[in-house]
């Protein structure tokens, strides 16, 4: 089920960003783009929230490389 797959990858990403500092960069990313190919409709509502000063200070640059490349698509 698509919806049950995009929770696991909105809590995989909630457990993750609690990490703070701590948090790994490229799995990060690698949830964020899992997220993005089972909820497409979701790209905005994503970078919304790393455009965020608390959010945008935990993403490294493979993050912010994923980030990109969605907003250019």
């Amino acid at each position: 089920d698509t919806q049950a797959i995009a929770m696991q990858q909105v809590d995989a990403l909630k457990t993750e960003v609690a990490k703070g500092k701590q948090a790994d960069d490229s799995k990060i990313a690698k949830i964020v783009e899992g997220l993005i190919k089972k909820v497409p409709d979701a790209i905005s509502t994503v970078i919304s929230m790393f455009a965020t000063p608390i959010l945008g200070g935990l993403v490294g640059s493979v993050t912010k490389l994923v980030l990109d490349k969605l907003k250019s698509s």
